[in-house]
């Protein structure tokens, strides 16, 4: 079992190099990530063969290359497989990572600034509803300030219209 498992080990290290120079000559890009995958999976299925058939006669092992027994090692093969074209393309995954994250908080972003947006319609017309009740107190009071509130109002609204999308809403 030791010998087994020592062989096993030593065929992975040789096998290693070739495993990192296929999936760097075929890396997983996102136009064409099934097909590459897909031929991943068959190459995988291929290097496990492989080693099983360079394992068994190497430890002393007898057996059928294809029998039940055989059928876990080919997984664990193929695991190891996967694992080390993933440890190739630990950059890559990294950047689609960093890309979504990125894309993710952008699109929260428009939504804070969409809802703000939303908030500051519905705010805007009270204002200036406000404004109007308030100048029609100032009328009867004061027809010259109210002349004031007038122009007053007319520069919000023609600011209010030039803004309507910043976020800025100035308080006078």
């Amino acid at each position: 079992s030791i010998q087994y498992d020592f062989t096993v080990s030593a065929v992975w290290i040789v096998f290693t190099p070739l495993v990192f120079f296929i999936a760097r000559r075929m890396p997983v890009r996102r136009g064409a990530v099934v097909t590459t995958i897909a031929a991943h999976v068959a190459i995988g299925i291929v290097v496990s063969l492989l080693h099983t058939a360079i394992t068994l006669p190497l430890s002393d092992m007898e057996g059928p290359l294809w029998s039940m027994s055989s059928a876990e090692v080919y997984r664990w093969n193929v695991a190891a497989y996967a694992v080390l074209v993933t440890l190739a393309h630990v950059r890559e995954l990294d950047s689609w990572i960093r890309e979504r994250a990125v894309a993710t908080s952008r699109l929260r972003l428009e939504l804070q600034d969409a809802r703000f947006q939303k908030v500051m319609l519905e705010v805007r017309p009270n204002v200036l509803i406000d404004a109007l009740e308030h100048l029609r107190l100032i009328v009867q009071k004061d027809p010259t300030r109210a002349e004031r509130v007038l122009a007053d109002i007319g520069d919000f609204l023609r600011r209010t219209l030039d803004r309507v999308f910043e976020t800025e809403v100035p308080l006078r």
